[in-house]
């Protein structure tokens, strides 16, 4: 049976210069601008920025599911997600990628849970999340660390 396809929506105007408010539904509007020193006036994450929380918020939420179907129990998540690109890319050095190159996630979990367990709900996650496997379709080297903590 085919299940219909679901549209996500957001809305942006670019505000001054390089500055872009970004509407999400009903919440309260989103900034992404660059750092002073690329042109923009620092009053938000840039795009990159964004794609690298959206990576560690999106293995987590999805981690969050598995780990009810697992019955895998937490008291926490914690994360941190650096990527590493070639600037010259964006600016238009033919043969550089535009995007990162590498990506690490590291992903801290205070659980009484075993080790097993633990990567089998980070395996599951990683399998199901959408901006994981986006960037990892893209050829992003991705290197991911889901670490137990007590």
């Amino acid at each position: 049976m085919n299940q219909p396809l679901v549209t996500l929506r957001v809305k942006g105007k670019v505000e001054s210069g390089i500055t872009n408010t970004i509407q999400v539904r009903n919440l309260a509007p989103v900034l992404i601008d660059e750092p002073i020193r690329l042109g923009g006036k620092d009053q938000g994450p840039n795009p990159l920025e964004y794609l690298l929380a959206t990576l560690g918020a999106c293995a987590t939420i999805i981690a969050h599911d598995v780990a009810k179907e697992q019955q895998f129990t937490y008291k926490r998540i914690d994360y941190s997600v650096s990527g590493k690109l070639d600037p010259r890319g964006y600016k238009g050095v033919e043969g550089v990628k535009t995007y990162f190159q590498s990506i690490r996630l590291d992903v801290f979990v205070e659980t009484d849970e075993n080790e097993e367990a633990l990567q089998r709900v980070a395996e599951i996650s990683e399998g199901r999340c959408p901006i994981y496997n986006l960037l990892k379709d893209a050829g992003v080297e991705i290197e991911s660390n889901w670490v137990k903590k007590q």
